[in-house]
């Protein structure tokens, strides 16, 4: 079977707006974003079946085997679904948020993988974090110490295609990421 599509693996700190541009992402036609599963409780505004699948960790456990891949994040789970092969074979670019431990085992996968970071400095994640006020301090703290060994992973890894500046125009970043992809 051709590999005509390709995997976009989308990466950024807590905060970086990874949700923000995959959500504008799924109004493109010639993109798939996945509803992943989750084990972790819906937040304001969420929409179950569209935002993610919440799940139970039992219900997570007897779904792994109807994945593509699963991981662990701030103590919850998160399972993609194996759709994504029709898609990408059917020709579709499909936009990934993962971990960047997923990295090896999507590109061992699929052919066609790009690996793009978004970049935001430490003080508007902290601004960002703040602002969406889901977290508390101590989390904060712990997500920004993240956020720095990410980027200092991002710029020194073989594993990034592509570097995209965040801290500004959100529609300018979409722009940008649409010409890299």
């Amino acid at each position: 079977m051709s590999e005509r599509g390709k995997i976009i693996i989308l990466l950024g700190a807590s905060g970086a707006g990874k949700t923000t541009i995959i959500d504008k992402l799924k109004e493109n036609d010639k993109i798939y974003v996945p509803t992943y599963y989750t084990t972790r409780e819906k937040r304001k505004g969420e929409i179950d079946g569209k935002t993610y699948n919440y799940v139970s960790n039992d219900k997570f456990a007897e779904l792994m085997k109807n994945m593509e891949t699963s991981y662990e994040c701030h103590g919850y789970m998160y399972g993609l679904p194996n759709e994504i092969r029709k898609e990408y074979f059917d020709g579709k670019k499909v936009v990934l948020g993962l971990s960047r431990k997923k990295i090896p085992e999507i590109k061992e996968k699929f052919k066609r993988v790009q690996v793009i970071y978004l970049n935001v400095n430490i003080c508007n994640i902290e601004k960002r974090l703040i602002l969406r006020g889901r977290e508390c301090e101590d989390e904060i703290k712990k997500r920004i110490e993240k956020a720095k060994e990410l980027e200092k992973w991002a710029f020194d890894a073989n594993d990034v295609d592509c570097i995209i500046d965040n801290n500004n125009d959100l529609e300018e970043t979409i722009t940008n990421l649409l010409d890299v992809i």
